[in-house]
C-alpha cells in the first residue's frame, strides 16, 4: 500500500498561540484505492491568564488575579463535506506517557474523538489534566462519496468551559476556600468569551 500527502490548508486558528492546545490535520492518498488516511498531531499544555477582577470578596488592591490552568477533558470534531468515516474505520488513540486517551464516536459524517485521562489513578502525583503530545497518528480511514469532488474538512478542538472540563493548577495567593471557589468562578467566567467555541481548529482542502 502506498501513500501520497495529499491536501491544502484553508486556515488553522490556536487559542493562547498553540499554550493550551493545538491540533494538525494530514492527508494521504491509499493509492490506488483513493480513499485518505487521516493523521492526526495534537498537544495540550497550561497557560497562565491575567483575569480584571473588580469582586469585592477578595478585598484585592491590585486590579488582576493570575490563574494557571489546564485542560481536563475535550473533544475533537469533524465536519466533513464529500466524505464519511465511519467507526470501524477510526481508531482509538493513546498517550501512553501522560496517560490520557482519545475515544472515537459520533457518526460516520460527524466524527468526534473524547479525550481524557485514561485512569486518573494512575497520574499519581502528576497534574490531572491533559498534557504532552501525539504526533502523526492514524486517527483513521476517510472515504469520498464522489471521486470526482473535492474533499473538505474543518476540525474543530472544544472545551466545555466548567469545573469537569477545567482544572485550576495554580492561583496567585488564596489559602481561604472561599476566595478559591471565587476565583474560580470568575476565570469560568472569563474563559467562557475565550475559548466557548474552541482551543484549535484547522481546515483542510482535498
Amino acid at each position: 500500500m502506498l501513500e501520497n500527502s495529499v491536501g491544502e490548508k484553508i486556515f488553522e486558528d490556536h487559542k493562547y498561540k498553540g499554550k493550551l492546545a493545538t491540533l494538525e490535520i494530514e492527508f494521504y492518498e491509499i493509492i490506488p484505492s483513493k480513499k485518505l488516511s487521516t493523521k492526526l498531531s495534537i498537544s495540550f499544555g497550561t497557560i497562565e491568564v491575567k483575569i480584571p477582577s473588580t469582586n469585592k470578596i477578595l478585598n484585592r488592591t491590585n486590579k488582576t488575579i493570575d490563574i494557571k490552568f489546564g485542560i481536563k477533558n475535550s473533544e475533537l470534531y469533524f465536519y466533513l463535506k464529500n466524505g464519511i468515516m465511519p467507526l470501524k474505520e477510526r481508531n482509538l488513540v493513546i498517550n501512553q506517557d501522560y496517560n490520557w486517551k482519545g475515544n472515537p464516536t459520533g457518526t460516520q459524517e460527524y466524527p468526534i474523538w473524547e479525550f481524557k485521562l485514561d485512569n486518573e489513578s494512575k497520574n499519581g502525583n502528576q497534574l490531572q489534566i491533559l498534557y504532552g503530545f501525539l504526533k502523526n497518528e492514524v486517527l483513521g480511514i476517510l472515504e469520498l462519496l464522489k471521486a470526482d469532488t473535492c474533499c473538505e474538512l474543518k476540525a474543530v478542538l472544544q472545551v466545555s468551559v466548567n469545573r469537569n472540563y477545567i482544572a485550576i493548577i495554580d492561583l496567585d495567593d488564596g489559602i481561604n476556600k472561599k476566595n478559591k471557589e471565587t476565583k474560580i468562578g470568575l476565570l469560568l467566567q472569563y474563559l467562557k468569551a475565550e475559548i466557548e467555541h474552541y482551543v484549535s481548529q484547522v481546515a483542510i482542502k482535498v
